[in-house]
């Protein structure tokens, strides 16, 4: 027995060499994974909507099947689903208002060093998800910071009527015949009540008063109102006659006179941001209103191309305009909560469509 022990030690030796390199490939397999995922994170500065989409490819040749998420951070919701596995494994943090759930889905049970390490990935990439929220929320709260005593909304409201000051004063330099003269007076008495509306809220904020409604019903006096009810239809063609792109609506809902002024500025937000696609090429717009299962929706529909973070619309701060302030469509999600409703914005075919919800009651 002895004479073969020098082999058994031999053929040990190599058993447990052998071990080493297959745990060493394995463990630089991983570590590589974890190091691209963060090389990712990097590059898309903390945008978590490419992040996830990229990171695909990285887990399934890890042996992940597939990968399921739900996200909400700073009024943005990212969600996939997944087709049912059999096996699965699952990590949930949530820290208000953050949530976070991971999943992932395998073809057969995953065992012994390949379940924790799968475990300690599903860990690893939470870490860098929570990182890249917490980042985001940094610089959102650094930014609210900076602007202080400066009210955001009100900013905006200024900037509008500062765009129209600067057209006002390039077509009064350019007004040469009569017929330019009439036509621009005409333009002037079509969209002084937006503005004055406008003007008016911007006021009420310095003076610490409310909205004006009464102002409103006055803009609005030759329209139908039924207790105390004002057609959307009406609010919506006083508005557009501040911008320049062809409108179709379809449908009719009214809505109450009291809330009418901050539903104003929810539609004056999105039609703000059409006129603003239109200066880039031309596009048509369709607006659809109708009420459904106590519900009044409004959808309000574009063919000015698609948003490429469109999951990112109503992030504050978040714009793609030069000029822009990214403060509008976050105004128009925070009134909608205010109001009970809510405002969602998907990409279609050619363009993007906006969906608005508000209770009949």
């Amino acid at each position: 027995m002895l004479e073969y022990l020098p082999y058994i030690l031999i053929l040990i030796g190599l058993t447990v060499i052998t071990v080493l390199i297959f745990l060493n490939r394995r463990i630089r397999k991983y570590w590589q994974a974890v190091s691209n995922m963060l090389a990712l994170s990097d590059e898309h500065e903390f945008n978590l909507s490419p992040f996830l989409k990229d990171i695909e490819p990285i887990l399934k040749r890890l042996g992940i099947d597939d990968f399921a998420y739900h996200i909400e951070y700073l009024n943005v919701t990212l969600h996939k689903d997944a087709p049912e596995y059999r096996h699965n494994l699952q990590k949930k943090w949530s820290q208000d208002p953050a949530i976070i759930l991971l999943t992932f889905y395998f073809s057969s049970r995953p065992r012994g060093e390949n379940r924790a390490i799968f475990h300690l990935l599903l860990e690893i990439l939470l870490m860098i998800i929570r990182h890249n929220i917490f980042t985001r929320q940094l610089i959102v709260q650094q930014t609210f910071d900076r602007l202080h005593k400066i009210n955001a909304f009100v900013l905006h409201d200024v900037k509008n009527l500062a765009q129209f000051i600067v057209f006002l004063n390039h077509n009064l330099n350019n007004l040469y015949s009569p017929d330019e003269q009439r036509d621009f007076i005409q333009t002037l008495k079509e969209t002084m009540p937006a503005l004055t509306i406008r003007a008016a809220r911007i006021m009420g904020f310095f003076q610490k008063t409310g909205p004006d409604n009464n102002l409103l019903i006055s803009v609005l006096s030759d329209k139908t109102r039924k207790h105390g009810q004002i057609s959307l239809t009406s609010l919506i063609n006083v508005l557009h006659k501040q911008y320049n792109f062809p409108l179709t609506i379809k449908g009719n809902i009214s809505i109450h006179q009291k809330t009418a002024d901050q539903f104003m500025a929810v539609l004056d937000n999105i039609l703000k941001n059409i006129h603003d696609k239109s200066q880039q090429a031309p596009l048509r717009c369709l607006i659809i209103m109708y009420e459904k299962n106590n519900e009044k929706i409004l959808k309000i529909i574009d063919t000015g191309g698609q948003c490429a973070n469109i999951e990112r619309i109503f992030e504050p701060f978040y714009t793609t305009k030069k000029q822009g302030l990214g403060i509008g469509l976050f105004q128009a999600r925070e009134v909608m909560k205010k109001l009970g409703g809510k405002i969602t914005a998907r990409n279609i075919r050619h363009g993007i469509m906006f969906e608005i919800r508000l209770p009949v009651k």
